[in-house]
């Protein structure tokens, strides 16, 4: 997709929570950029495939498909995985998350990172 001259680049914001999602869009918006807003990875994965984005802002914990799902897919698809991804998380929150949906998750081996970042918070 060709862009008009003037035409801000699109950042792609993926997040569950209205609040950030609205805060990023001002922020972007006064600063000439385009944003598109998704509310999880499988929205988002609709929006990159409608749109020509330059940038995502990728939150990690989502319903509906993870941001660590949407970055492998992404990066396993040649017509995407250059685009430039800015994953964002709560921490803490996340862990909490991650720990409540162990059971029914497929993201078995981030086990090790939740428990590497655990490590890190409390040290």
């Amino acid at each position: 997709m060709r862009r008009e001259p003037g035409e801000g680049k699109k950042i792609l914001c993926i997040d569950d929570s209205p609040d950030f999602v609205t805060f990023l869009r001002v922020l972007l918006e006064d600063n000439g950029y385009q944003p598109i807003i998704a509310h999880d990875g499988r929205e988002g994965l609709q929006k990159i495939e409608e749109n020509d984005i330059d940038l995502i802002v990728l939150d990690v914990m989502m319903p509906r498909k993870t941001g660590f799902v949407l970055f492998k897919e992404l990066k396993k698809k040649d017509e995407y995985k250059d685009i430039p991804i800015l994953m964002l998380t709560g921490v803490a929150a996340s862990l909490s998350e991650l720990d409540e949906r162990k059971e029914d998750t497929f993201e078995r081996p981030y086990d090790s990172l939740r428990e590497s970042l655990r490590k890190a918070i409390q040290e």
